[in-house]
């Protein structure tokens, strides 16, 4: 049962396709079935079109040309440059902040789980670097930190089960 506070369809679609993103649900250059995606989150194709298109917007997904959608695979080129960019960013914030604001955004990431899977390490860093980005108060930054994190996403659940694979 809906409540007057719950938000509306296509937003919690919307953050229901993000939240499916953030957990690895989607396989990079497989087409992403709409029909699945309506039926997973109680909606009709036409919210989850919509939705899909704003993480399209923030480079998240990719139009197929089909009609559907997709999570991109980066071209190494690509990679390196928004890996450049994430540093710049980060070490940019990093220089900005005092050594008490920085050990108090840290403290509460200063214990981690036992065997933390990629999507968890994953989760973990975007938080302690977005928690970095709000300790300056400038929330561009925060924005553009928790942007570039969620575009790195997938690439970064890869290098991780590469770099698993490889320890082992």
């Amino acid at each position: 049962m809906m409540s007057a506070m719950d938000p509306p369809l296509q937003e919690r679609v919307y953050l229901g396709l993000k939240a499916d993103y953030l957990a690895g649900q989607f396989v990079p250059g497989k087409r992403i079935d709409i029909q699945d995606l309506a039926n997973r989150h109680h909606s009709s194709k036409t919210p989850v079109r919509e939705a899909a298109f704003i993480l399209v917007g923030e480079g998240l997904f990719t139009h197929h040309s089909d009609g559907g959608f997709l999570v991109p695979i980066l071209e190494p080129n690509e990679l390196i440059e928004l890996l450049a960019w994430h540093l710049q960013l980060l070490m940019t914030t990093l220089s900005n902040l005092k050594e008490t604001t920085l050990r108090r955004a840290l403290q509460q990431y200063s214990t981690l789980s036992e065997q933390p899977s990629s999507v968890s390490t994953a989760v973990r860093a975007t938080e302690i670097f977005s928690s970095l980005a709000e300790a300056t108060g400038n929330r561009q930054a925060s924005f553009e930190v928790r942007r570039l994190n969620e575009r790195l996403h997938y690439p970064g659940l890869f290098i991780r089960g590469c770099l698993k694979g490889w320890q082992e």
